[in-house]
Parts: C-alpha cells; sequence; structure tokens
C-alpha cells in the first residue's frame, strides 16, 4: 500500500515586487498582501496569520493523490501574481516530474487548487494598491 506524504513550506516572505518597485521588501510597505480573515498590528502578524492560512487552505484543496505512479519525492514550485484587486493570475509550475503528460496532470490540479483561492487583501505602498509575485513549493513524499 502505498503512502503519501505532503511537506508543504510556503514562505510568504517570497513574494516579489511586479514593476518598478520590484525591489521592494515586504518590511516596506505600507501594508503586506493579506489572506483572507488574518488581522494583525502590523506586517510582521499579517504575514505570519497569511502564511498560516494560505499553507492550511493549499493543504485542504491541493490533490495530492497518487494516481499518476510517481514514485519518491515530488517537487513542485508554483508561481504566481496577485493584481491590484487581490486575484490571483498568470501562474506557473515547474516541477522535478521528467513526463510531460504526468507534469500537465500535475499542472491541471494545481490550476483547480488556485481557482478556489480567496481574494487577497493587495499590498499597499504609498496609499497605493500594488501588485505582488508569489512562490511557493509543495513537496510530496510518495512512499
Amino acid at each position: 500500500m502505498k503512502k503519501l506524504i505532503l511537506l508543504l513550506f510556503i514562505p510568504l516572505v517570497s513574494f516579489s515586487q511586479i514593476n518598478e518597485q520590484s525591489k521592494l521588501n515586504w518590511k516596506d510597505l505600507d501594508r503586506v498582501l493579506v489572506f483572507p480573515g488574518c488581522k494583525g498590528d502590523n506586517n510582521e502578524e499579517l504575514r505570519k496569520c497569511s502564511n498560516e492560512k494560505f499553507s492550511n487552505f493549499v493543504i485542504d484543496n491541493f490533490n495530492w493523490r497518487d494516481d499518476l505512479g510517481l514514485r519518491g519525492l515530488v517537487k513542485l514550485r508554483v508561481f504566481l501574481k496577485v493584481d491590484t484587486m487581490g486575484n490571483i493570475y498568470d501562474f506557473r509550475v515547474k516541477s522535478n516530474i521528467a513526463e510531460i503528460n504526468k507534469q500537465e496532470k500535475i499542472n491541471k490540479r494545481v490550476e483547480r487548487m488556485l481557482r478556489k483561492v480567496p481574494s487577497f487583501e493587495p499590498a499597499i505602498k504609498d496609499g497605493k494598491k500594488i501588485e505582488r509575485r508569489l512562490n511557493f513549493p509543495i513537496n510530496i513524499k510518495i512512499k
């Protein structure tokens, strides 16, 4: 019997800025990108809460069943953008899966999960909503 173990690490500190403000650190923002339901008195608290809630969302919503015949550690890295309205767009997935058809099936699973993500509260810099980039790993150990 096969066992799946989902190892998920989502460091929201890994997002970066889009456009000319691309070198901004999250500490330089008026407000960081905030996952729905998060409250906090400062960016550190908001970022920590967003990280935790987004991680839990991915764990609860990503379909990681092994019907593709994969073995060992499957490593995915998801890259996406969040617009000024807080909606996800323009995502891509990199993985260590060699077979194209299996990679495409995993990409579709990621896309289905991302379509369920509720809108974020957008990041703010100098009083204006700004777009942000996010990337996070999903590591699945298949025994």
